[in-house]
């Protein structure tokens, strides 16, 4: 919160491989660069953790947080391929798959790829939980039906996002 992120990747580079503290501190230098905007340094730092890290069951949350820092990171630089392959190296069990598949069709609909954003949406649309990405695919979904020139589709998505939300306060 301090904004001082230059200082802080000095610090953090002062931890040494061997540490418990290394895979964290290396995030951390990546989260700096991306603030920074220096977004070819931060996916190095991300990339060369994901090859110490590969093949290695004990570490694959740490995986998936790391592609969906480099999904989001390629998509806020407009390179929506790469950020789709990075989505889509997320596991499915993992609890960023909800963020992951919002990326997907975030990239798709960027793309004007909306009847793959529309697919890939629906799994969200499915899936019963309170997580805030669900929440808001509900008001994405009649979005995407309106850009596919279906508006009674559309329609009938926004009176299913109204119910759902009433529902949700209820």
């Amino acid at each position: 919160g301090l904004k001082q992120h230059r200082q802080s990747i000095k610090h953090y580079q002062k931890v040494k491989p061997e540490s418990s503290a290394y895979k964290a501190a290396q995030i951390n230098i990546a989260i700096a660069l991306l603030r920074q905007d220096w977004w070819t340094d931060a996916h190095i730092v991300i990339q060369n953790l994901l090859k110490r890290l590969q093949k290695n069951d004990d570490h694959i949350e740490l995986q998936d947080r790391l592609y969906l820092m480099l999904g989001y990171s390629f998509f806020n630089k407009e390179y929506y391929r790469e950020s789709r392959e990075s989505f889509r190296s997320i596991s499915l069990d993992s609890q960023y798959t909800n963020r992951a598949i919002m990326g997907l069709v975030l990239s798709a609909t960027a793309q004007q790829d909306y009847n793959g954003a529309l697919n890939t949406l629906t799994i969200l649309n499915n899936k019963k939980a309170n997580d805030l990405v669900i929440e808001e695919s509900y008001l994405l979904l009649p979005n995407l039906k309106q850009k596919l020139n279906e508006y009674t589709a559309a329609n009938d998505a926004y009176i299913a996002a109204i119910d759902y939300y009433e529902g949700r306060i209820s």
